[in-house]
């Protein structure tokens, strides 16, 4: 590689795009031509977010898929839908974006935040049943950058203290875990569609059950308190019992779902295979540690590509140098996860209390890239010789003091 190669790299994949947008378009003047926007006006028997719905049930093999407005709003709603007596608690991880312990909050109830796993960066069992107490009434088993939580402890601890078990899956679409899609083995499963998501259509988000009647409450939690219209003829009828708002997808939305939904299976085939590439290239550096899943993880699925530095390797330079000299060098963003959790300024008035020492050791020695860089090839050739480019660099200036 000549050194203008290194320094001026060819542009990354971007990212988001649909394979067919004469398609896309084709779809979205029959939606302005039908003046059916939205799935809550009567007047049509299907729409595209029934098709989009259906979709989602099929390849997540679930029989029930909602479509709504975020990710956020799908774990808000799901914690909703379990009906919690007031000043009931949620267990969530320490470790990840702060909406999913935001949504508990919204939903009414309490975050409690249990620890991570330092292999997966996941939910820690053990901390989680630490956490319980008589208050606890939920747990949100969040699947991280590209791993999956331990979901056969983290459901054998909510049938034990009789839990519900709620998955976010925003990051991990398509992984299958023993044998079945995460978002199947709990209660429910939230997706994020927002921008930077595998699947991805700007703002969106869903919620999968395979409980008929969780699904009719989580239908009227959406959609102003009205249930299924498909069980009433096309009718809108009041649920009677659910105070419901308004998180209706656009029909946009939806066929952006259809197109994204299509190529999903091709794209993160391509990821698995240059992230498994990766993998092997990185065994032979001496302190990096890919992020690892949970036994039991297939199909495995990468949001983001997650990586542990054992510092004293790199100079004794921070995370964040590390990150920094990274993105230069490839001119891709590479940084540090996101902060724990229960630091977060927004979330402070919920902080429990308990420490989560995995989740800052996490914090403070792992970094991330996004899925878009694993749609080339290259960067399984060029990432390596970058960190061994830092290592030379960094113990180097270790040894004359510069």
């Amino acid at each position: 590689m000549t050194t203008t190669e290194r320094i001026c790299p060819p542009q990354w994949p971007k990212w988001p795009f649909v394979d067919s947008t004469d398609g896309v378009l084709a779809a979205m003047r029959d939606v302005l031509d039908s003046s059916v926007w939205t799935t809550r006006a009567p007047g049509r028997e299907d729409s595209a977010t029934q098709w989009a719905e259906a979709e989602i049930a099929r390849q997540f093999e679930v029989r029930h898929a909602l479509l709504v407005t975020s990710g956020t709003v799908a774990v808000e709603l799901a914690i909703r839908a379990l009906d919690l007596a007031p000043g009931s608690k949620v267990i969530v991880p320490a470790l990840g974006w702060f909406a999913t312990a935001a949504a508990v909050i919204r939903a009414g109830a309490i975050p409690v935040f249990a620890d991570v796993s330092l292999e997966t960066s996941c939910l820690d069992p053990d901390s989680v049943s630490r956490c319980i107490d008589p208050d606890v009434r939920a747990i949100v088993a969040v699947h991280l950058h590209c791993a999956v939580a331990d979901l056969d402890n983290l459901a054998s601890i909510a049938r034990k203290h009789g839990l519900e078990l709620i998955e976010d899956c925003a990051q991990v679409p398509g992984t299958r875990y023993g044998g079945k899609p995460v978002g199947s083995i709990g209660r429910m499963g939230c997706f994020s569609f927002n921008q930077e998501k595998l699947i991805a259509v700007g703002e969106g988000g869903c919620v999968v059950t395979n409980d008929g009647e969780l699904f009719q409450r989580l239908y009227a939690l959406r959609t102003d308190g009205y249930v299924n219209r498909e069980t009433h003829g096309r009718a809108f009828v009041p649920h009677g019992s659910v105070r419901g708002g308004n998180a209706c997808p656009s029909e946009f939305s939806a066929i952006l779902v259809l197109a994204q939904m299509k190529q999903f299976p091709r794209l993160n085939a391509k990821r698995r295979e240059v992230a498994e590439k990766l993998d092997a290239q990185l065994a032979d550096i001496d302190g990096v540690y890919p992020l690892s899943s949970s036994p039991g993880t297939s199909d495995r699925t990468w949001f983001e590509y997650a990586f542990r530095l054992d510092l004293r390797k790199f100079g004794g330079r921070t995370i964040r140098q590390c990150g920094g000299f990274l993105s230069s060098e490839l001119r891709l963003p590479i940084h540090a996860t996101d902060e724990p959790t229960q630091d977060c300024p927004m979330l402070h008035l919920a902080r429990c209390g308990r420490p989560t020492p995995t989740a800052l050791a996490l914090y403070n020695t792992m970094l991330v890239f996004h899925h878009r860089a694993l749609l080339d090839e290259r960067i399984a050739r060029e990432f390596p010789d970058a960190l061994r480019r830092l290592q030379d660099e960094s113990l180097e200036a270790r040894r004359t003091g510069s």
